[in-house]
């Protein structure tokens, strides 16, 4: 799929269902060992290494447009590899350049077999410029655009929670595959490993790209060979890394993933071996990326970037609300309470699940206890096993929320079922869409727990379930939260 394939809005987001395997290729190197200065005539040997001939190529202008190019290798046995001359690399005996500016661009065809390598170059050139090439909204995001500064600085989105995690590799049976499912990091949980003070280049001219270092890099336990210097630091292993200047990206676009490659010796985030990344996101302010380490193949690391003209937690700092949701008035007999500052409220085990994509804290408003989420992707309540709630009782559940930026919230409901144990085989669960929220003030929620029609029962309520939208970007604030009859 080549780049001006892609349309769509200027946001767009990129949800990954499989990560591609990289294929590396090494020579076989032979030892002979002589026998009294006798050579074996049976030693195995590399066979013939690709010609000049099959190194050769043809290209042609696309029909769709003379800047696109289509380039065939001659051979079509070989492995081939492309350096295009635009700063943009490719793999298969088919391939496209795309060239938005007029020039003379030398491309370089290299061709492998077990017995070696040859490569031959021509150039291309292109009569004049087309810089609707370049209005492709990945690029546009990237690097800020044709109309934009031409380049956009990249950086660790470091207070925000699940900015660097790791989970499993997509081969695993329990691949989620759009979040870290194993561990993620607190806010500014690596301040000393160097990894905050990276930032990533990316350009629009001849796709260049800077990884600038302030000078020592975060290396993953395993790596720290490759690196002089290294030393054992945030876990793992910090080193000094000098600025890898005047590199190259490239993106690469699958029918299933769209990574980004870069070249040389630059990289982005924790180093673990690779130089090529899965987009699962990418807007003009949020990029959020996955690769795999190769020293361990049953991981998979994750890492979430910002432009650094955005706030590092990604503008989800805001003011605390200064009054707060009106009391409950209901009678004290006909409420269970999980929290309010008016009612005895029951055992609750968890306001913040480890399995949660939240950051939470418990705040006060003048005297009133409120529960505040910030980064909200989702969060998990709980009363589990002998705190389980038996709303059967009960007819509505009411709740009070504040929030600056949500532009949609659901609730879910799970129970646990007879068993009153997780996925005993008698679990059921419902979600629900709440009415938009009016942002900025307290908006009181009483919902109909006949409106949970996918729930067989209520006597085991055991996890309560918020999502955000903007998704861990909403900040929400959490009062006043009970059965009522």
């Amino acid at each position: 799929m080549t780049l001006q394939e892609e349309t769509g809005a200027k946001t767009q987001i990129i949800k990954i269902k499989q990560m591609k395997t990289l294929l590396n290729f090494a020579l076989v190197a032979l030892l002979f060992i002589g026998v009294s200065s006798c050579k074996d005539k049976d030693d195995p040997s590399l066979g013939d290494p690709p010609s000049q001939a099959d190194a050769a190529f043809t290209f042609k202008a696309s029909s769709a447009n003379d800047n696109i190019i289509e380039f065939t290798a001659s051979n079509p046995d070989l492995t081939a590899k492309w350096d295009l001359g635009n700063g943009q690399t490719a793999e298969g005996t088919m391939v496209e350049g795309t060239y938005p500016l007029a020039g003379t661009y030398t491309v370089t065809l290299t061709v492998f077999n077990s017995g070696g390598s040859a490569s031959s170059s021509q150039d291309v050139v292109i009569a004049n410029d087309d810089p609707g090439l370049l209005n492709d909204p990945l690029i546009t995001m990237l690097t800020g655009g044709v109309s934009g500064p031409g380049q956009r600085n990249w950086v660790i989105d470091s207070t925000r929670f699940e900015h660097l995690g790791v989970g499993p590799h997509p081969t695993n049976a329990d691949f989620d595959g759009y979040y870290p499912k194993w561990w993620q990091a607190t806010a500014l949980a690596k301040t000393t490993s160097g990894l905050y003070n990276d930032m990533y280049v990316f350009k629009l001219a001849g796709f260049g790209f800077d990884h600038k270092t302030g000078g020592r890099v975060f290396v993953k336990t395993g790596h720290q060979s490759e690196f002089p210097g290294a030393f054992a630091n945030a876990d793992d292993y910090s080193a000094p890394f000098s600025d890898q200047l005047d590199e190259t990206w490239n993106l690469v676009k699958g029918d299933e993933d769209t990574t980004i490659v870069i070249s040389g010796n630059a990289f982005i985030g924790l180093y673990t071996g690779v130089r090529e990344y899965t987009l699962m996101e990418l807007t003009d302010s949020v990029m959020r990326i996955r690769y795999i380490d190769t020293k361990d193949p049953n991981t998979m690391w994750y890492v979430r970037l910002v432009p650094d003209y955005v706030p590092v937690d990604g503008g989800s700092s805001t003011t605390d609300p200064t009054t707060t949701a009106s009391d409950p008035t209901a009678a004290a007999s006909d409420v269970i309470s999980l929290f309010s500052n008016v009612y005895t409220d029951v055992a609750v085990n968890s306001w913040k699940t480890d399995w949660s994509a939240s950051d939470f804290e418990e705040i006060q408003i003048g005297s009133n206890d409120v529960k505040k989420y910030t980064n909200l992707g989702f969060v998990g309540i709980e009363t589990v096993a002998e705190n389980s709630i038996d709303a059967s009782g009960m007819t509505h559940i009411e709740f009070d929320v504040y929030t600056p930026n949500a532009t949609e919230i659901k609730f879910k409901l799970v129970d646990f079922g007879a068993d009153n144990a997780y996925q005993g085989g008698d679990d059921s669960e419902f979600e629900l869409t709440l009415s938009t929220p009016n942002q900025n003030e307290w908006v009181h929620y009483k919902v109909p727990l006949s409106d949970f029609t996918g729930l067989a029962a209520r006597a085991n309520l055991s996890q309560y379930i918020f999502v955000g939208t903007p998704y861990q970007q909403t900040t929400m604030y959490l009062d006043n939260v009970y059965f009522s009859k």
